[in-house]
């Protein structure tokens, strides 16, 4: 790539960072952009006066404020703003020209997140476990039973849902596939080859769709607030995800019940459905 291609891809980015704070913040100055770019003062009075030949009906200099100022009649035009990247970048410390993001200074608060503590060689040995296709003997505390015991597994992929790091196996003992929580392993020990068919865990590999509405026991101004809230078509939301997940999904959302609780917001409208599929998927134990 020429030097004069990347000054050029440059000087977009800084085009489109401009439009960024302009629909966001409603202001930008040339401070904004020579802190979060590098450039010079005169870059940036460069970079400003190019987007106003650009958009000249989106930009306005204030000069009681000192800064430019978003039109009313204001359109972007070179970024598609996206609240959901807007509202996560607040939570995170990541602001640069790759991302893009920036968020100015803005009280927000957000629940602690515990983490769960996990062994790195843990991971190592369950990841290396999935690339090799091996068995391994793993110390597992599983919450069934008071005490840990040792099993053999065969890990075939890693998953994150309910908030933690789990990896589908298939499990000797029970001799059926399902998760086992990274953090509750305790200590690995042996190694072999795995002699399992990972394409039989039928539940990882198939499809669920999931049909949400609003909870009909809402009022009609609550369900068009619930429609709203999920991006609903004519009430209606349809998820797909892997049929092993399906049950963390029902458990995030609080779906289990067969008839909605009242302070519920979403219903499942294909419950049967999507249990006619699961239990197809689930063979049974010899």
């Amino acid at each position: 790539m020429s030097h004069e291609s990347i000054m050029q891809w440059g000087m977009e980015r800084r085009i489109d960072f401009i439009e960024y704070l302009l629909y966001w913040d409603g202001k930008v100055n040339r401070k904004d952009i020579t802190q979060f770019f590098g450039v010079s003062t005169p870059q940036a009075s460069a970079d400003i006066k190019r987007y106003q030949e650009l958009a000249p009906d989106n930009i306005e200099y204030d000069k009681s404020r000192k800064c430019y100022l978003a039109s009313l009649q204001f359109e972007p035009k070179f970024i598609k703003p996206n609240a959901e990247r807007y509202l996560e970048q607040l939570l995170s410390d990541q602001q640069t020209p790759d991302t893009l993001l920036h968020v100015r200074n803005l009280d927000h608060g957000t629940l602690p997140n515990i983490k769960r503590s996990i062994d790195a060689d843990t991971v190592r040995h369950i990841v290396q476990a999935i690339r090799e296709r091996q068995a391994i003997e793993i110390k597992y505390q599983s919450f069934s039973q008071p005490n840990p015991s040792w099993r053999w597994i065969m890990p075939h992929a890693l998953g994150f849902a309910d908030k933690r790091w789990h990896c589908r196996s298939y499990c000797e003992n029970n001799q059926d596939f399902r998760d086992f929580v990274l953090s509750r392993i305790l200590e690995i020990r042996h190694h072999k080859p795995c002699e399992i068919n990972i394409a039989h865990d039928y539940e990882w590999h198939a499809l669920v769709t999931l049909e949400l509405s609003p909870n009909p026991k809402l009022s009609e101004e609550q369900r068009h607030a619930v429609e709203r809230d999920y991006g609903m078509d004519n009430g209606k939301l349809q998820v797909q995800m892997k049929a092993a997940l399906v049950h963390y999904f029902m458990q995030a959302y609080n779906l289990n019940a067969e008839e909605p609780l009242e302070k519920q917001e979403l219903a499942l409208v294909n419950r049967e459905q999507v249990k006619a599929v699961q239990q197809r998927l689930r063979p049974e134990k010899p």
